[in-house]
């Protein structure tokens, strides 16, 4: 135990004195079955090599609105405690896309209550975006132009995380370094900032109700220097260890309604959709997000496979 306790004190210790990412981090509803996108130490927390496809898009009939696909792949290797993963995601928002690849490593502590895992996340991505394509009021702006504004920088993040059958919580950063740029270049530079940190805390469980029915809640918290605490909480009903359904708030941004259906050990898919609250309800119909998770259950419980 005392082993842990040490573990702990370094990685609290280095998120006081700085850690993560600038901007908004990606927005997904189904955070639970992409966890690797929201922190590095969720590599084989399944127990079995794990494949995911999302896909997103944010405000429907919103022009220039988000969307995000993401590939997501971890497994445990054959020391059980060390796991890796790997993240290709792409996302377009506007007239800039931005795609990146991360690798990701995580150290894992097994005991009988459960097991913490240390998570460190490596990688580049890529910046485009196309100036020419912004409609201006103003056709002599000189901050835009006929041309591409473009960059490769690198991409970190680390986080925490300790979970059993029952029970998850973790702390991470996503990312720790932005992008800046100046009028009249041509290039994105790499930019980092403590201030600019995106810290995400998720803790959740799940509980039966009875022998058929069991209850899952749980709730994510995004917070950054620069922007308000944004908190989200979900409630959603596991039906036959196979149905999913639930509902979730986003703190006056939007209510999430969810459901996924497990096809077998192996198959599930996730269906998400968010009503936005905010004023942008004016002018679109909502978010849709699709999942599509495939396990390898060469080391899953059978008897007792896990919804997160």
């Amino acid at each position: 135990m005392s082993r842990y306790k040490y573990i702990l004190l370094i990685i609290f210790g280095v998120f006081i004195f700085g850690t993560a990412s600038a901007q908004h981090y990606y927005q997904y509803s189904q955070y639970l079955f992409n966890g690797l996108s929201v922190n590095p130490a969720y590599a084989g927390s399944l127990d079995a090599f794990t494949g995911s496809v999302f896909y997103r898009n944010q405000w429907l009939g919103f022009e220039g609105s988000p969307g995000t696909q993401v590939l997501s792949v971890h497994t445990p290797l054959k020391a059980e405690y060390m796991a890796v993963g790997l993240l290709l995601d792409n996302d377009m928002l506007g007239v800039t896309r931005n795609t990146s690849i991360r690798v990701s490593y995580a150290y894992r502590l097994i005991s009988d209550k459960g097991t913490l895992a240390l998570g460190l996340q490596l990688g580049m991505k890529q910046m485009v975006s196309n100036l020419q394509d912004v409609k201006l009021v103003d056709s002599q702006d000189q901050a835009f132009g006929d041309e591409k504004v473009r960059g490769i920088i690198p991409s970190s993040g680390f986080g925490i995380y300790f979970y059993n059958n029952k029970f998850f919580a973790g702390l991470s950063v996503p990312e720790q370094f932005t992008t800046k740029s100046e009028i009249g270049n041509s290039n994105y530079k790499a930019d980092h900032s403590f201030r600019n940190y995106n810290y995400c805390l998720i803790v959740g469980g799940e509980f039966a109700i009875n022998k058929e029915l069991s209850v899952k809640p749980s709730g994510l918290v995004r917070y950054t220097f620069a922007s308000p605490v944004q908190p989200e909480i979900n409630t959603q009903f596991i039906y036959l260890d196979q149905y999913l359904a639930g509902i979730g708030y986003r703190l006056n941004d939007a209510v999430l309604f969810h459901c996924q259906y497990k096809l077998n050990n192996q198959f599930s898919f996730g269906y998400a959709y968010d009503h936005s609250l905010s004023q942008l309800r004016l002018y679109n119909y909502g978010s849709h997000e699709i999942m599509i998770r495939y396990t390898l259950d060469y080391r899953v419980n059978v008897a007792n496979p896990r919804f997160f």
